[in-house]
């Protein structure tokens, strides 16, 4: 299966499921997503900050996204301060812009 096949397949529908969990999430169990908020984060971070071309991605190949790793940074960060300002209708709403980010950036090959 190529990178194209697999984001498809695989990063797109793990994506869709997230959204839909923190969507349905009840207001008061809402805080939970806030440690995983934060550890996404660093995680993010420090794949950002330890760049180099020959790293390798979660499926493997040479990672041509690194551009999108800022997108994926400012929407984690605005989940995060949205959840400690108690604004989890917001909150909510945030994994839907990165699901959005599909139609804007699929892997290629080349």
């Amino acid at each position: 299966m190529d990178l194209t096949s697999k984001y498809h397949n695989i990063c797109v529908p793990v994506r869709t499921l997230l959204f839909l969990i923190i969507f349905l999430t009840p207001e008061k169990y809402m805080n939970y997503w806030l440690s995983l908020a934060i550890l996404s984060l660093i995680v993010v971070l420090y794949r950002f900050l330890t760049y180099s071309k020959n790293q390798k991605g979660g499926f493997g190949q040479a990672v041509k996204w690194q551009n999108m790793r800022i997108y994926h940074l400012l929407t984690i960060l605005m989940f995060i301060v949205l959840m400690i300002n108690k604004n989890y209708k917001l909150a909510k709403m945030i994994p839907l812009l990165d699901l959005l980010s599909v139609f804007f950036y699929t892997p290629s090959l080349n």
